[in-house]
């Protein structure tokens, strides 16, 4: 029991000595806070400067600038109107005058008149076409006194050319002979378009035979009217000059064409 009675004590007394340390570390504690509260409120007070606005001058208003009138518009130029240059007018030269040659006519040559001797011409009939070689309407030759002297002077003067016609030489066998050609060329000569359209004429053919055998100057003498025909009047001379006589002489042949349907 002492024992106990004394560790009670022992304990009271510990208990003692720590409450007083404890309360003492709490009061300094306490007393800190406290001065470190107070500085925190001495710090912590805004300083307020007062300011009076008295003294403060408001500065000017600078003055609105003046508007600048604007400028007045300036004139356009009025366009130069230049002159037309004047033209000048065109001479105008005056025309050659044409000189006309007058052609000099040769007076036939009076030749001897022949009796027409009556020759029965062929007559070949065909379905398509007929092309036969018209005989010339005879004419007597007239010529006055002062047409015989002028031709007997010109007949002097230059060569002449025979020529061979119905007219004068219808019994003559080498014109016979050059007709016959003639016709055995022409009847197989009727141009295809010329019966289509149903084209016919008449076509007197001239041309220069030469002794040599050689055939120039083929011309119509007198058309048909109708180009067709008159072209193959003159290709039918050609056809048949290869068949042609040989002659002494050169000779001036007329002959007429007829194409009929």
């Amino acid at each position: 029991m002492r024992i106990l009675q004394l560790q009670l004590s022992r304990s009271k007394k510990c208990n003692l000595g720590g409450f007083c340390v404890s309360a003492l570390f709490h009061a300094v504690l306490f007393t800190a806070l406290i001065h470190f509260h107070s500085e925190i409120k001495h710090t912590g007070k805004e300083k307020i400067i007062k300011i009076s606005l008295g003294t403060f001058n408001p500065a000017p208003i600078p003055p609105a600038p003046t508007p600048t009138p604007p400028a007045p518009p300036q004139p356009k130029p009025e366009p130069v109107v230049k002159p037309e240059p004047i033209k000048p007018k065109p001479i105008e030269k005056p025309k050659p005058k044409k000189i006309v040659k007058k052609k000099v006519e040769k007076q036939p040559v009076p030749k001897p008149i022949q009796k027409p001797i009556e020759k029965q011409e062929e007559v070949v009939e065909e379905t398509t076409a007929e092309a036969t070689v018209e005989p010339q309407a005879t004419s007597a030759p007239s010529a006055t006194n002062n047409s015989n002297s002028s031709a007997t002077t010109s007949s002097n003067a230059a060569p002449t050319i025979k020529e061979f016609n119905f007219a004068t030489s219808a019994g003559d066998e080498r014109f016979s002979k050059i007709q016959r050609e003639i016709y055995k060329k022409h009847k197989d000569n009727y141009p295809k378009n010329a019966q289509k359209m149903r084209k016919q004429g008449i076509v007197e053919v001239s041309f220069l035979l030469k002794k040599s055998g050689a055939v120039e100057n083929i011309k119509v003498v007198s058309s048909s009217g109708i180009d067709i025909l008159d072209n193959a009047a003159m290709k039918t001379i050609k056809l048949a000059s290869k068949y042609f006589p040989i002659l002494d002489e050169d000779y001036l042949i007329k002959i007429p064409m007829k194409y009929k349907l």
